[in-house]
C-alpha cells in the first residue's frame, strides 16, 4: 500500500483535493482567507475571488462566478486540464510493466 501511495503525484493531489475544497465551502459568505495581500493590509488583489468564482461555478450561478472574477472560468478550465494531463502520466506510470531483476 506504502507502495502506491508513495508513487501517487503530489501536485496531482493538491489540484484535486484544492478544488473539491472549493466545490464545498460556501462561496456566498466571507470565511478565512489565504490571500496574503489582504493578510498584510493591502487593498487589492489581483487573485482575489477566484475561490467564490470557482465555488459559484460548482453551483451553476455562472453570472456570480463572473462577478467574483472575470478570469474564474478560464481558470477552473486550466486546472481541470492540467489534473486530466497528470492523472494520464500517472496511470502509465502504474500501468508501465516493471523491470524484472536479474
Amino acid at each position: 500500500m506504502y507502495k502506491i501511495i508513495s508513487r501517487i503525484q503530489p501536485e496531482l493531489c493538491l489540484w484535486v483535493f484544492g478544488i473539491a475544497a472549493l466545490a464545498i465551502t460556501d462561496p456566498y459568505t466571507e470565511g478565512m482567507s489565504l490571500c496574503l495581500a489582504k493578510f498584510i493590509g493591502l487593498p487589492w488583489c489581483p487573485g482575489c475571488g477566484f475561490g467564490h468564482a470557482i465555488g459559484f461555478i460548482f453551483r451553476g450561478e455562472i453570472a456570480l462566478s463572473i462577478q467574483a472574477h472575470p478570469l474564474g472560468i478560464p481558470l477552473l478550465a486550466i486546472l481541470l486540464y492540467r489534473i486530466f494531463q497528470l492523472s494520464n502520466i500517472q496511470i502509465q506510470q502504474f500501468s508501465a510493466p516493471k523491470p524484472r531483476r536479474q
